[in-house]
């Protein structure tokens, strides 16, 4: 069974969080860490944020629920759209 485990550890760099997941290959684990920053660049905010502003453009406030709420990408993004 393929476990990924993320967790936020006071002694790495602001913003980077451990990936580990356990089992990844043929019994193989795989260890890294991700920042803030490469996220960001990974992730297709814009195609996610975009196809929902054009949907509903009446729409005076948009609830973001989960973790990805709280991404100051998203937050600027949803700005931006009703300024």
């Amino acid at each position: 069974m393929t476990q990924m485990i993320m967790t936020h550890n006071d002694n790495v760099q602001k913003d980077t969080v451990a990936v580990q997941i356990e089992s990844l290959f043929e019994g193989m684990d795989f260890q890294t860490s991700i920042n803030r920053g490469r996220v960001e660049a990974l992730a297709p905010y814009k195609q996610v944020t975009d196809p929902i502003f054009s949907k509903y453009p009446e729409a005076d406030r948009i609830i973001v629920v989960g973790g990805g709420g709280k991404s100051p990408k998203v937050q600027v993004l949803t700005l931006l759209y009703w300024c």
